[in-house]
Order: structure tokens, then C-alpha cells, then sequence
């Protein structure tokens, strides 16, 4: 199903946030590495943006461990190479 393409997957999520109906309910997605790695070889590209487009995913993570980690944990104790693979990128 392709969506509206007049309605960007900003506005579509700021709309939901904001308890206005947008034209569809936004999409997220989320998947294990493994997945990925066949999403790369059946879209032929390396680039997950591509991919969250092709599959017209509206939401993006943004990389949440970097914010978001108990009160007074070291930076360094962060897994960014963790974060990086649940990200949307």
C-alpha cells in the first residue's frame, strides 16, 4: 500500500502526537540483524534510510542509549555499536 505522499512521515507522526488524525497511523519498524541483512540483499542497498523508505516506515530512532541510561552511568559505559544496530539509519 502506498500512502499519501503529500503527507511527509514528519507531519504524519507530529499529527498522531498531537491527537489529530492523520491519513494513516504512522509506521514504525523494528528488526534483529538478521533481518537487516536481508532487507540490504533484497533492496540491493546498504543504506537503511532506503530501506525504512521503500518500506514506508515513518518513524526514525534516535540513538536513545545516548540519552537515555540510568542517572550517573559513564558515557563510556554506553554500547553505541548496539545503539547504532537498533537505530534507523
Amino acid at each position: 500500500m502506498i500512502s499519501n505522499r503529500d503527507t511527509s512521515h514528519k507531519d504524519r507522526v507530529n499529527q498522531a502526537i498531537h491527537f489529530r488524525k492523520p491519513d494513516r497511523t504512522p509506521r514504525d519498524f523494528a528488526a534483529v540483524p538478521e533481518i537487516w541483512d536481508g532487507l540490504r540483499k533484497y533492496f540491493d542497498t546498504q543504506d537503511r534510510k532506503k530501506i525504512l523508505d521503500y518500506l514506508d516506515v515513518d518513524c526514525r530512532v534516535v540513538y536513545y542509549d545516548n540519552f537515555c541510561k540510568p542517572a550517573g552511568m559513564d558515557n563510556a559505559a554506553v554500547d553505541l555499536e548496539a545503539s547504532r544496530e537498533r537505530a534507523s539509519l
